[in-house]
């Protein structure tokens, strides 16, 4: 059984899920952002999601951990021998999605001994859902994806979204792209 076969229905429902909840609450008055620990933005849309993802998993009766960016789970860092692990950041972009920038989504990831098997991003507010399984294909809408035939990154186009710093102009990895 392929990798797609064993988790996509299991990803495109919860992103389904997903969907429905942060649409529910991109732009909605009734949104409220707080800061954790480090500074950076949380929602009820980040906690709705991923808590309904973490009772998708349990449903499902498939064998799998669930590794979060709001609850947290078993270690951050892949162990040998443990189980499968669903990990997710269930909003990833918060801080546009709070400030009603439609370039966020929700990221899941199927870890099998420390390697990523199967994935699924939907960015709802594009309308645009990306898939990848292990030894069959990534895949945008259904329809396979392929790498670039442009040979060097100053001949490409390069799209980013984000307010950290990381998008800094002044920061060391995007200065070294300009480089290449």
């Amino acid at each position: 059984m392929g990798y797609r076969a064993e988790y996509g229905t299991l990803l495109e429902e919860i992103v389904r899920e997903a969907d429905a909840i942060a649409l529910r609450y991109f732009r909605a008055v009734e949104l409220r952002v707080e800061r954790k620990k480090d500074g950076t933005a949380v929602t009820q849309a980040d906690r709705a999601v991923e808590e309904m993802a973490r009772a998708q998993v349990l449903a499902s009766g498939l064998d799998l951990d669930v590794l979060g960016e709001e609850m947290g789970g078993d270690a951050a860092e892949p162990r040998p021998g443990a189980r499968p692990r669903m990990i997710i950041d269930p909003i990833d972009g918060t801080e546009e999605f709070s400030r009603g920038i439609p370039t966020f989504g929700t990221l899941l990831g199927i870890e099998r001994e420390s390697e990523i098997v199967a994935a699924m991003v939907s960015a709802p507010a594009l309308q645009s859902r990306w898939q990848a399984y292990k030894g069959e294909g990534a895949f945008r809408e259904g329809r396979k994806l392929q790498v670039s035939n442009v040979g060097r990154l100053k001949d490409s186009m390069v799209f980013s979204t984000g307010t950290g710093p990381s998008k800094d102009s002044s920061d060391h990895k995007i200065s070294r792209c300009r480089e290449e």
